[in-house]
């Protein structure tokens, strides 16, 4: 049966008061091959990317690599808080939030510095 189609969030609604979407529906509602709403999810915030997918600077395959998922880290790697932030670009593709979904990748370690202790380079 088919899914309702989720409105995107008035953009005076703060993250918290979104309404929740179970995770079964964000992963089972958006596939890569599906015409219908195509979901992200980016810490517990689901983004309708179905509209944007085909105007992403850095391709579309790389959204679609990731409907119906997680990718909260890679995001961060590339993106600044503030396009999520209120008045940024993805603000404005909130549809809901959830919990549950998850990013199917390991985060790698990050190291910070790659100076010897003591004053010795590499």
């Amino acid at each position: 049966s088919p899914r309702r189609r989720r409105l995107f969030a008035d953009p005076a609604t703060p993250n918290s008061a979104l309404p929740f979407i179970p995770a079964e529906e964000v992963i089972s509602t958006s596939t890569p091959s599906s015409p219908a709403q195509k979901f992200l999810v980016i810490d517990e915030i689901v983004y309708d990317v179905s509209t944007y997918i085909s105007s992403h600077p850095g391709g579309e395959a790389v959204v679609q690599s990731f409907v119906g998922q997680d990718c909260s880290w890679q995001f961060a790697r590339f993106h600044g808080r503030d396009v999520l932030g209120e008045g940024g670009e993805g603000w404005r593709l909130r549809v809901g939030r959830t919990k549950g979904v998850k990013n199917r990748f390991k985060e790698p370690v990050r190291f910070v510095g790659l100076r010897r202790l003591g004053g010795g380079g590499w």
